[in-house]
């Protein structure tokens, strides 16, 4: 049968033979040195066999060319006899290029040896020859072991396979590591197929070779399988860019968004999604499932491996609280319309911030963050999300209403919000000032507030600070004389002229002031509502009618002791001659000419 014409065969030119003689150019297929019978094919395709002589050499460029080292692909020029016998022969063609390596890849009438990530370029009628196998029209597969021949790299006209890579069939795959070894997903089941380290997989984008282990994790991979089920050869179809593990924080459209990385990988109709062994359609994700994910790009998401189904049996939505510590915080559901259900949740979870992108802590949550937690059979959290997240967050006193906005510790003045949480009281209004409270919100807007410790002033008492120490305070009051509250450390007070707040215990004798009683008759807060415009303290060194002299800290200074003066000295009220040199005192009034208060033992 006809080969066609073959353009690698140089045309043939003009002879000087006798008439009687005639020339042919061939391509050599082969050479049969027992027989010396020559294999060729002529200018027009047509197969010729030919008997060489013993006595006819082969002519070269270069001198003598022995016949037994043609190879195919080459060219000579044949002169016959008109009875067709060779008298005469000439190459005009010899292969001045070769190379040898490892097929790695092949397309169209090219192929790439590893060795040296050379491509070589075959002519469209190249001569292939496989030991054992009869004629040169074999076929060229990945991982073959050839030398090939030609003119350069571009012009190669014969290809010696020495070594057969000898695969049976080739599988495209999924190639996904993990602790029981490598695993091969196909496009619908796993593939029990086997393949040792040793391989190496192609990567013609790099040029580089990748042993197994350096195989990205869910990569797409062309295996040549030989018949025992053996990997014998492998390549890339595309190696995964994009190779994580993690979890599904969201899932929106063909946006999967997995954590820790926080990376929007987009899928589509193509991408092969498998839980277990199982394929799943490409939409079969959800969220706080745990996936391998690998892709050539975060654009082109390939394959999904669901690696663990998040189950639960409930979901709830809440506030986290303000409790702390070891055995975790409360975390306050929602049940109805109104009603706040506390929990405690474990120290050790970690809660989702779509809108800001991060994770945080349990024990990083603030009070008043609004949170939906996944709940198991067991009330036990799952995954968790933060809904609301408060950007203020304060503990102090409630200091009480001025205007349009509710003061608290540090004089900071908020708006509560429509949809106030309150929790510890039904209602913001039943927050008795000098309460402690945990406080959320956004700005100067409050939408969290929770009771430490409520405070409820059932009245007030109006005097004079008479004395104060660690627990209790001793006032002067015009309508109940002498009277002491005890308190404790951490009652508060304000000052709303001077804009103040602070600790009882940072008051002092002569502070004109409120004090709220509760019903055990204790002090739980104390408004200030006056200070003397002159208040020094020290020791009387001299008197002289109403006349005493002070000496202190600032030196010595007489002051002048009004007629109704009131002198605490001894645990009561006592007249102006009570004062005695050597005392100790606190003075106070309108100025040092008009003292109206002097406490002793201060």
């Amino acid at each position: 049968p006809t080969l066609g014409t073959l353009p690698g065969i140089t045309p043939p030119g003009e002879t000087t033979a006798p008439k009687d003689t005639s020339t042919v150019k061939v391509k050599i297929l082969g050479f049969n040195s027992s027989d010396r019978t020559l294999n060729c094919v002529d200018s027009l395709g047509n197969l010729r066999n030919f008997q060489i002589p013993a006595d006819i050499p082969l002519q070269g460029a270069s001198g003598g060319a022995p016949w037994a080292n043609l190879l195919p692909g080459e060219e000579i020029e044949l002169t016959l006899s008109s009875a067709g016998d060779v008298i005469r022969a000439v190459k005009v063609y010899s292969h001045v290029f070769s190379d040898k390596g490892t097929v790695v890849s092949k397309e169209d009438h090219a192929i790439t040896l590893g060795e040296k990530w050379s491509t070589y370029q075959l002519t469209p009628d190249v001569l292939v020859e496989r030991p054992g196998e009869k004629g040169l029209s074999g076929n060229i597969d990945i991982g073959d072991t050839v030398t090939v021949y030609g003119a350069s790299h571009d012009d190669i006209r014969y290809v010696y396979v020495e070594r057969s890579s000898s695969y049976a069939a080739s599988f495209e795959c999924y190639l996904v590591h993990s602790e029981n070894g490598t695993i091969f997903y196909g496009e619908n089941s796993v593939l029990s197929l086997k393949m040792k380290d040793a391989i190496d997989v192609i990567d013609h984008a790099g040029p580089r070779k990748d042993k197994v282990s350096q195989v990205p994790s869910g990569s797409k991979v062309r295996l040549y399988v030989n018949n025992a089920g053996e990997v014998v050869s492998a390549e890339y179809v595309w190696k995964a860019d994009v190779s994580l593990e993690g979890r599904v924080a969201s899932f929106v459209g063909p946006v999967v968004t997995v954590i820790p990385s926080w990376e929007d990988l987009m899928i589509s109709h193509d991408t092969v999604v498998f839980q277990g062994s199982n394929r799943r359609p490409f939409y079969d994700l959800e969220v706080g499932d745990t996936v391998m994910v690998a892709g050539p790009s975060d654009s082109e998401i390939g394959f999904i491996l669901i690696q663990d189904r998040m189950t639960f049996e409930s979901a709830a939505e809440g506030f986290i609280g303000s409790s702390s510590g070891s055995k975790g915080r409360v975390f306050y559901k929602i049940e109805g319309h109104k009603d706040l259900i506390p929990q405690m949740i474990s120290p050790d979870l970690n809660f989702i911030y779509l809108k800001e992108r991060i994770i945080v802590p349990c024990k990083d949550m603030k009070w008043g963050d609004k949170v939906k937690l996944w709940l198991d059979g067991r009330d036990n959290p799952v995954w968790c999300e933060i809904l609301e997240k408060n950007e203020l967050n304060l503990y102090g006193h409630y200091l009480g209403e001025k205007g349009d906005l509710h003061y608290f510790s540090g004089f900071i003045g908020l708006k509560p919000s429509e949809d106030i949480t309150v929790v510890g009281v039904s209602k913001f209004d039943e927050i008795g000032v000098g309460s402690t409270v945990y406080i959320g919100g956004q700005g100067n807007i409050m939408n969290y507030v929770e009771i430490d410790k409520l405070c409820e002033p059932l009245w007030w008492i109006h005097g004079d600070i008479l004395n104060l120490d660690k627990s209790s305070i001793t006032i002067l009051s015009t309508r109940y004389g002498v009277i002491n509250y005890l308190f404790a450390g951490d009652v508060g007070y304000v000052d709303w002229a001077a804009k103040k707040d602070g600790k009882v215990a940072e008051l002092e004798p002569g502070d004109d002031v409120k004090i709220g009683i509760d019903v055990e008759e204790r002090a739980v807060f104390v408004e200030k509502t006056g200070s003397p415009r002159f208040r020094i303290d020290g020791t009387i060194t001299a008197i002289s009618n109403r006349t005493i002299t002070v000496t202190g800290d600032y030196g010595t200074l007489q002051v002048v002791v009004n007629k109704n003066a009131a002198v605490y000295k001894g645990g009561e009220i006592q007249t102006y001659s009570a004062l005695a040199k050597g005392d100790k005192v606190m003075v106070s009034g309108y100025s040092a000419d008009s003292i109206d208060l002097v406490v002793c033992g201060k």
